[in-house]
């Protein structure tokens, strides 16, 4: 969020932090709220439905605290809930996929043993994160494989050159991946299936939990997995903080 407060700040908002890196150790919450005209949370703007995501600090902030200001909130991502304004659209979503499937390309690459030039990619989903795997694999020259269940989303993949596996038949993909990428946060996969990985293939997990399959199976399975999420704002705070600005001064002039 530093990037876009320093963006916002630049076009002649006032802007103050609270529990990230701008913040100051003599500013409390309350007081900021009474000087501000919109309370900014960020993207996603919580983990629990409780508290803020503060990944910069070790503070709990409440929800509950922010809403008894009585200023207008604006949050990304808050799937429906009431009294704040979402901003982030489809736009910002397309442009997180891109860049966390970007980011997701760097991490696998080194720990694979192949060029992607050379590989063979698996990826589970087909989401936009999934989209952006399979565009930017393709053109990289992998031979990319796909499974899922919205059979829209698998059709348009499929249209770009993917082969799409059905969900029944995941073991088959999973066994012949050289790099495996998972965008389902919803647990698909068991200690059996897992075992069809061969040993030292990257299994890149960028969902949130309860990710694909849970941690102890994976142990289990002696299933090597990178937890990768969140991508954008470590790996490019620049192109992640350009788009939450971008999108929070298009929401504030239409407030």
């Amino acid at each position: 969020m530093s990037v876009a407060a320093a963006l916002l700040a630049a076009d002649g908002y006032g802007v103050y932090g609270y529990a990230n890196d701008m913040a100051k150790a003599s500013d409390s919450l309350h007081n900021l709220l009474s000087k501000a005209q919109y309370a900014v949370l960020p993207f996603p703007y919580s983990k629990d439905g409780e508290t803020v995501f503060t990944p910069c600090s070790a503070e709990t902030v409440m929800l509950s605290e922010i809403f008894d200001c009585g200023v207008p909130i604006l949050a990304g991502q808050i799937s429906g809930r009431q009294g704040m304004t979402d901003y982030c659209d489809e736009s910002m979503l397309t442009k997180n996929a891109v860049l966390t499937a970007e980011a997701a390309l760097n991490i696998a690459a080194s720990a694979m043993r192949v060029a992607y030039c050379d590989a063979s990619a698996f990826i589970i989903g087909s989401g936009r994160i999934a989209k952006a795997l399979a565009t930017r694999l393709l053109s990289l020259g992998a031979k990319v494989s796909v499974t899922g269940r919205n059979e829209v989303s698998l059709a348009y993949i499929s249209s770009l050159g993917c082969t799409v596996i059905p969900m029944s038949e995941m073991r088959y993909g999973l066994s012949t991946g050289d790099v495996i990428f998972n965008t389902v946060p919803s647990p698909i996969i068991d200690v059996d299936t897992a075992k069809s990985v061969r040993y030292g293939v990257p299994f890149i997990e960028l969902a949130s939990p309860p990710y694909c399959i849970s941690k102890q199976d994976a142990q289990t399975a002696m299933l090597g997995v990178t937890y990768a999420s969140g991508l954008p704002g470590k790996h490019y705070p620049v192109s992640a903080g350009r788009a939450i600005y971008q999108n929070i001064k298009k929401v504030c002039t239409h407030l």
